[in-house]
């Protein structure tokens, strides 16, 4: 019976990790949402369907497009399912600057 349950949870996570590799298609056409003109404008997000608190990754954004992204994650997301992990990616404690008149996270501190 352990054995089964196991193996129950093992397909999950398997599902869960194959579902994750669609997240990706939530970043097109996200050009419009990085114009700046300074750090102040840029803020840090989740960059798909799964966030830094979710084994994913953030991007940045231009903080007045914040709406417009939620609408695009929640519209794109729907039928995701994030895993319950906390990511160890780079951009989950980066930093969003301006760089070049884009938002973009930089590691310099």
């Amino acid at each position: 019976m352990k054995l089964n349950i196991l193996f129950i949870l093992v397909i999950g996570l398997i599902v869960t990790a194959c579902s994750y590799s669609s997240d990706p298609s939530v970043k097109k056409n996200t050009d419009d949402l990085t114009l700046c003109t300074s750090d102040s404008q840029c803020i840090s997000v989740a960059s798909g369907c799964c966030g830094c608190t979710a084994g994913g990754s953030n991007m940045a954004i231009n903080k007045d497009k914040k709406e417009q992204w939620s609408k695009q994650r929640v519209s794109n997301c729907k039928d995701i399912i994030c895993p319950a992990v906390i990511s160890q990616d780079e951009s989950c404690s980066a930093t969003p600057m301006c760089i070049k008149g884009q938002c973009a996270l930089s590691n310099v501190k």
